[in-house]
């Protein structure tokens, strides 16, 4: 039967009938852009769905859904057609075309007054009228099968044109595939694949069946399709089903069942020839197979042939009866679950993004996957994330670009930064563009074009799938444009920072990125001063706590594009941010910290404003912290630098709320990180020293509790406590001149690590991670000094044979943190054999030893560098001065005539060093230069053949007059150039003659 002759019901109710008509038009449009007119309750101008016709996205059509008869009450009126009508002529954009949809029966009048109407509109240019009845409308179903099969699964299969292409399974009780069928393939699951393919957004087919998690609707397909024997699978395209199919594929070819796969789900095809054994029919996308034949499929399946089918659906689409939907987000949490346990992972990732695993500087996997499984709405765009989709974005803007997409992109990407990752709709992401001359149909075009190379995430949410991708991906279409691109992207961002639609906190970020750069470029240009202008008065209009902090923010970030900053920015305006400075709360202490401290780079302009903030006010604020507050308001303390001696500091530092401030740190929520609390006490300490020791005495007890249950994690977060707060532990000598630890300070120190056992806290560190080497390192740093028979006995029992192996491969090329542990444990004498018969262990992986290293294993670098190789003193222009000097040294009294072989492959880099500028290069140079005068003279004429004159001479100059250290650097260096009769000799008598003290080495 024909469905022409069907008799279809309308919907029950109106939200069904407004879904079916959506989902109609979409097919009829041809645009799967087509939405809803606003929200149940929202004005909607007499339109209740739009769309653009033939992907035609400048024009619009329209269609008002009214419910009528018997089953929503009275007919349709003349007077209500007019009335709707009158609604959509407010409806923007104008339409060219607008639709009276009803579930009336046609009304000849009705039609007739929608005829008058539409050719007196088309004289004067307005858009055209249609009247359709519920007889029309089921005549478009019965065109459209694939909308008619969602709404009406019933009705949509029959169709005379019968399954003469399945005949395999309508003719056959034991159907198998022959090999080389031109419709279906046989599937086979080996030879199988890992999880790259899934990771980079590939197609996946059969092979990757086994490597990616399960998802439990596979098990569910299996079950219903024992009982039966057709089973269709929808979700929404990236929702994992055609991977789901697979898997349940592979249960039942585990099973003896044979397993054929349709080629082309959109062609008929053609008759199987049968064979001997049991059968899975599997049609992938099969919502592009016409839904008669397939039913029709389905009702042949049997005991021994089985039909399973997948099928794309938008969100909202109905689902079929029966058919088994695809739980997106409970499928985004089986993967990262089964994930968290999978061991080839690691292995795998590293693969796409090098900066995931153990290493030091490497992002944590199960942090990674934390990250993914919190942003992922689909298991594609988890798989994007947890393979780093950001470090290709390089290729993703070329395609873009290549497929004329690429400005639009750009579009998404300003508009998520700015809006915090908010969905936009289609409309949104067109006025962007069009502020960089970009068309709506082009724009839609190309958002399509984006979808479905999940640059977007999909046609119901615009979003790049990650922001860390929308900013990479943003500047990477910034180095690909031309000029003019360029501009157009400069006017889709000022466009985007003057509208007041975008929260402060997202436009700071946006602004962040845009001054940060990429590829060492920067981009502020694109914002000028004079558009920033609309932003900065909106700032200044702030009221609410939150909305302040993003305005000092801004403020704070606007350093990089206003030339004359702060001076422009603060005029009129000092005891506006004062006052701001006088009510601080955890909203808004953080931005007013980063303004504050950048303002500091003019003391008077930061002094100025701090002053005419309210001293007692502030230091209320700060006493009356929370657990939730307390980083933020202890970066605002920071910022304060309360050391200064004048009457604002004093009256801060006398208005602290010494008893509320203890009461704070002693009950200390253990489900609160301890940084923020340490963060509040490195504040307090600078304003008042025995009241931030009273605060890190008063949380001590639960230090100890954290550090004797982790002390590689826990110290991560204490180390600030150790570092700056007790200044025990200070490994770049920053306080041991001017504010060197007293002996409350070491008392402290000690009780912190009371806790710790030296067995179980070895063992520990044993087992630590690459990535971890650092927090051990400082811990066994600290424990030095403070509890130094803990560090003894600690390192006594260290697994040096474990730690080797977690170094393993990168012994290739040590990583610093590595050569740093193995540095501290060098410092306990007793250790020393032991670290040398590891180093040796290892040197058939080493391809350059460290100056470090061989320092505190000397007998092993003798061995590798008889064995050939090379002693690393220096690399680029970065120069081991003083392990280099130590290793000179050891080789001058050892092995003294090969003291220049050694050096050798480092005089470039060495040279490049004594070449530069800046005065930092010349710091700890002395004393190699000395020892490498002393012992290869030579050695350093050669270096001198090699300098840059024209920059040493201005470094060399900033030397001589600089500190003792960097006088004697330069002053070996020009007494060694002084007989030379190159530029060099002459830079060396100039500044003999400008400096005869100072060049003289002592």
């Amino acid at each position: 039967m024909d469905t022409r002759q069907l008799q279809i019901p309308p919907p029950k109710n109106w939200q069904d009938f407004e879904d079916l008509i959506q989902a109609l038009f979409k097919a009829i449009w041809n645009d799967p852009l087509a939405q809803k007119n606003g929200r149940s309750g929202q004005p909607q101008h007499g339109v209740d769905v739009f769309g653009s016709p033939a992907h035609r996205y400048g024009v619009h059509h329209g269609v008002q859904c009214k419910g009528k008869d018997q089953a929503f009450g009275a007919p349709a009126t003349l007077a209500e057609l007019r009335d709707e009508l009158a609604k959509a002529e407010q409806f923007e954009p104008s339409l060219e075309q607008w639709i009276y949809a009803t579930t009336a029966p046609v009304d000849q009048a009705l039609q007739a007054e929608a005829r008058r109407l539409s050719a007196e509109r088309a004289t004067k240019g307005q858009f055209t009228v249609t009247a359709l009845g519920w007889q029309e409308i089921e005549q478009l179903l019965c065109e459209h099968p694939k909308v008619l099969a969602q709404f009406y699964p019933g009705q949509a299969f029959d169709v005379p044109a019968l399954l003469t292409s399945l005949k395999a399974i309508a003719a056959s009780a034991s159907p198998q595939p022959v090999s080389g069928s031109v419709d279906w393939a046989p599937v086979r699951f080996d030879p199988r694949r890992d999880l790259g393919p899934a990771l980079l957004g590939r197609a996946l087919g059969p092979a990757d069946a086994a490597a990616c998690p399960r998802l439990s609707e596979a098990d569910l397909a299996v079950a219903e399709l024992e009982v039966g024997y057709a089973v269709r699978l929808v979700g929404e395209p990236g929702s994992g089903k055609s991977i789901c199919a697979y898997q349940a594929a592979e249960t039942l070819a585990a099973q003896g069942w044979n397993v054929v796969r349709l080629t082309d789900p959109r062609a008929a095809p053609s008759a199987l020839d049968a064979g001997p054994g049991k059968t899975l029919f599997l049609i992938d996308d099969a919502h592009l197979t016409s839904a008669s034949l397939l039913r029709q499929a389905e009702d042949a399946a049997g005991s021994d042939r089985l039909l399973l089918s997948t099928h794309s659906a938008q969100g909202q689409d109905p689902v079929a009866r029966g058919a088994i939907a695809i739980d997106r987000a409970r499928a985004v949490r089986t993967i990262a679950a089964a994930l968290r346990r999978d061991s080839t992972l690691a292995a795998v990732v590293r693969r796409l993004d090098n900066h995931v695993g153990d290493g030091i500087g490497d992002e944590d996997l199960q942090y990674r996957i934390d990250a993914a499984e919190t942003a992922a709405e689909y298991p594609w765009q988890f798989c994007f994330i947890l393979g780093g989709g950001w470090r290709r974005a390089e290729q993703s803007a070329t395609n873009a670009r290549l497929a004329g997409a690429d400005l639009v992109l750009a579009a998404a990407a300003v508009r998520q930064l700015a809006s915090r990752d908010a969905r936009p709709e289609l409309a949104e992401l067109q006025e962007i563009s069009r502020a960089a001359g970009i068309g709506d149909e082009a724009s839609a075009c190309a958002v399509a074009w984006l979808c479905e190379e999940r640059l977007l995430i999909g046609p119901g949410d615009l979003r790049c799938p990650h922001q860390r991708f929308a900013s990479v991906v943003l500047f990477k279409i910034l180095e690909g444009q031309t000029s003019e691109g360029q501009a157009q992207i400069g006017a889709m961002l000022r466009h985007v920072l003057a509208s007041p639609i975008y929260p402060l906190a997202g436009i700071s970020v946006l602004l962040g990125e845009v001054r940060s750069g990429s590829g060492g470029r920067r981009w502020a240009h694109l914002a000028p001063p004079d558009a920033l202008a609309p932003l900065i008065a909106r700032c200044w209009k702030s009221v609410a706590d939150a909305e302040r902090g993003a305005a000092a923010l801004i403020f704070a970030t606007l350093e990089g594009f206003l030339p004359n900053w702060p001076t422009a920015l603060l005029e009129g305006r000092e005891d506006k941010v004062a006052d701001w400075l006088s009510q601080p709360t955890g909203g808004s202490a953080y931005g007013l910290a980063r303004l504050l401290h950048a303002l500091w780079r003019d003391e008077a302009a930061a002094e100025r404003v701090l002053h005419r903030a309210d001293a007692c006010a502030m230091a209320r604020a700060i006493s009356s912290v929370t657990s939730e507050d307390a980083f933020e308001l202890g970066e605002l303390a920071s910022a304060v630098r309360p050391l200064a001696d004048n009457v604002w500091a004093r009256t801060y530092r006398s208005s602290l709320d010494h008893q509320a401030l203890r009461q704070l740190a002693a009950k200390w929520p253990s489900e609160q990180p301890l940084f923020r609390l340490i963060n509040l006490c490195k504040a307090v300490v600078w304003a008042d020293e025995s009241l931030g020791l009273d605060m890190v005495e008063a949380f001590l007890p639960q230090a100890q509790a954290e550090l004797a249950n982790d002390p590689v994690e826990s110290f991560h977060e204490l180390q600030d406590v150790a570092w700056h707060v007790l200044r025990v532990f200070d490994p770049l000598g920053a306080y041991a001149k001017r504010y060197p630890p007293g002996p409350r300070h070491r008392a402290l120190a000690g009780q912190m690590l009371s806790r710790l056992d030296p067995i179980e806290l070895a063992r520990r560190l044993s087992a630590a991670r690459l990535r971890e080497f650092q927090q051990v390192s400082f811990l066994l740093a600290f424990a030095r000094i403070a509890r130094p028979r803990l560090f003894r006995a600690a390192l006594a029992a260290l697994d040096w044979a474990r730690l080797s192996e977690t170094i393993g491969d990168r012994w290739d090329r040590l990583p610093h943190d590595a050569e740093v542990l193995l540095g501290v444990a060098y410092d306990d004498g007793r250790n020393r054999a032991a670290i040398e018969a590891v180093v040796a262990a290892n040197l058939h992986r080493i391809t350059s030893l460290p100056a470090r290293i061989a320092m505190v294993a000397p007998a092993a670098a003798e061995t590798y560098f008889d064995q050939g190789g090379l002693i690393a003193i220096g690399a680029g222009d970065h120069v081991e001065w003083l392990f280099g000097a130590a290793v000179i040294a050891h080789w001058a009294e050892r092995r003294p005539d090969q003291v220049e072989r050694l050096l050798e492959p480092s005089l470039q880099s060495v040279a490049k060093a004594l070449s530069r500028a800046h005065l930092s290069f010349y710091d700890e140079a002395g004393v190699f230069l000395q020892i490498l005068q002393a012992h290869a003279p030579g050695v350093l004429q050669r270096v001198l053949d090699s300098i840059c004159v024209e920059t040493a001479a201005v470094g060399w100059l900033a030397a001589l007059k600089g500190k003792a250290a960097t006088q004697q650097a330069a002053a070996v260096l020009v007494e060694a150039g002084l007989a030379r009769t190159d530029a060099a000799g002459d830079l060396a008598r100039r500044l003999r003659k400008q400096f005869p003290r100072a060049s003289r080495p002592t």
